[in-house]
């Protein structure tokens, strides 16, 4: 079983989105809070993001923020043990990642999407072997999920990132899925394989 003290959250910070998700992002905080967990994410205050972090610090929990410098407008109400400000936004994914042992995603946009496909691509490489889930409230990333498999049946896609990668329908699933992952590693030369013989089929 993997041993976790810190987890980075990527989520939306958008505020007008149906009571239910952020229900979920507060919930997962709480939970990472009482298995002492502590939360990294992106450092809004509104939207899923300040949702999770609300649920972390309310249940005593620990949260570090990495914010774009271009959304600094003034003190940030929630009590972040450290706030680190980025000038880009490699800058802001690499410090979400750093000293990650684990990835959540939450429902968000176009941001969160760019986040969670970096940490999956280098899981497929098998960069790291840190677990990766995606809370699936009302089947927000089904879509998702099935451009995956998708990919996996055209040979774009390693079969073993599903196994690598867990879907929740609800935060106390997500948490289960990374107390309980056990590390393995993606064999790279049966995937290289695969993407020549995808190449080939399409020349």
């Amino acid at each position: 079983m993997s041993k976790v003290k810190r987890v980075t959250v990527y989520s939306a910070s958008t505020e007008n989105v149906p009571p239910k998700f952020k229900q979920h992002a507060y919930r997962l905080g709480q939970l990472m809070a009482e298995n002492g967990w502590v939360q990294c994410n992106g450092g809004g205050d509104v939207g899923l993001m300040g949702a999770s972090s609300r649920g972390a610090l309310d249940a005593g929990g620990v949260v570090d923020c990495v914010i774009l410098k271009i959304f600094v407008n003034g003190p940030n109400p929630l009590p972040f043990r450290t706030v680190k400000v980025a000038t880009t936004m490699a800058d802001r994914k690499a410090g979400l990642r750093e000293n990650a042992d684990a990835f959540v995603a939450l429902p968000g946009g176009l941001g969160t999407l760019d986040e969670l496909a970096e940490v999956l691509c280098a899981r497929q490489l098998s960069f790291h072997q840190r677990p990766i889930v995606l809370v699936n409230t009302d089947g927000y990333f089904d879509a998702l999920l099935q451009f995956i498999r998708e990919g996996i049946r055209q040979n774009f896609v390693s079969e073993h990132i599903l196994t690598a990668m867990g879907v929740a329908d609800a935060p106390e699933q997500a948490i289960e899925f990374i107390k309980n992952y056990r590390p393995f590693k993606i064999d790279k030369t049966r995937l290289e394989s695969t993407e020549m013989n995808a190449a080939s089929a399409n020349e």
